[in-house]
């Protein structure tokens, strides 16, 4: 059986897209931060910080087309990356494998 895995996120882009070749293949990887508001009760405002990632034709458009106080709205799913530090810990982070974005019109 498998489990849901879907991510739905809007925020703004706060890092300059970074696109990489992959090794032996015409594949691309793109990834860059996105910085999400959100209302809690009482009025106060919570920012959440996500690594997003993309891969092939979207990694190239993306690359080109976005900068950083872009409005974005991204569609993926959870991917959590493990390895171990210069002391041997185990360390861990969870990124977002984007699958479609909307690009949020720029101020006029």
């Amino acid at each position: 059986m498998n489990n849901l895995n879907s991510v739905l996120l809007e925020g703004t882009c706060v890092s300059k897209p970074v696109v990489k070749a992959v090794a032996d293949s015409q594949k691309a990887l793109c990834s860059f931060v996105v910085e999400s508001v959100s209302n809690e009760r009482g009025g106060d405002k919570e920012v959440s910080v996500f690594e997003i990632e993309t891969q092939g034709r979207l990694a190239w458009t993306l690359g080109r087309t976005i900068a950083e106080g872009r409005g974005l709205r991204i569609v993926g799913r959870m991917k959590q990356i493990r390895w171990k530090n210069e002391a041997g810990e185990e360390q861990s982070t969870i990124r977002v494998i984007a699958e479609h974005i909307e690009v949020k019109p720029g101020k006029a």
